[in-house]
C-alpha cells in the first residue's frame, strides 16, 4: 500500500517575505518610469515657457498683424504650435503620473503583506 504525502506549504512568513518583494520590484519599476515621465514634463514644460516667450518676443517686435511679414507671421505659428503640442503632451504626461501615483497608493495599501 502506498504512503500519501501530505500536502506542505512554506512557512507564512517566507510568503509575506516573497510577497513583499514582489511588490517592491513592481514600486521599482513604476518608480523609474514616474520618474522618466516626471523629467520629460520638466522639460517639456520648460520648452513650452520657451516657446510661448519667443512667440510673445515675436508679436511684441513685429509689425501689426496687417502689415507683419509672411515670414514673422511663420515664425509665430510655429512658436505658438509648437508650445500647443508641448501642452496636449504635458497633459498626457500629467494623467501617466496620475496612473502611476495611483497604482503605488494601491499597492501600499491595498497589497499590504497579511499578517499570518
Amino acid at each position: 500500500m502506498k504512503t500519501l504525502s501530505l500536502f506542505r506549504t512554506r512557512a507564512p512568513h517566507r510568503d509575506a517575505r516573497t510577497d513583499t518583494m514582489r511588490r517592491a520590484a513592481i514600486a521599482d519599476a513604476i518608480e523609474r518610469q514616474r520618474a522618466d515621465a516626471l523629467r520629460e514634463r520638466e522639460g517639456l514644460a520648460a520648452r513650452m515657457r520657451d516657446h510661448y516667450d519667443r512667440a510673445a518676443t515675436a508679436l511684441e517686435t513685429a509689425a501689426g498683424f496687417a502689415s507683419r511679414p509672411a515670414q514673422d507671421e511663420a515664425s509665430i505659428n510655429a512658436f505658438e504650435h509648437s508650445a500647443a503640442a508641448a501642452s496636449l503632451r504635458i497633459a498626457r504626461l500629467d494623467a501617466e503620473l496620475a496612473l502611476y501615483d495611483a497604482l503605488c497608493t494601491q499597492l501600499e495599501t491595498d497589497l499590504s503583506p497579511a499578517t499570518p
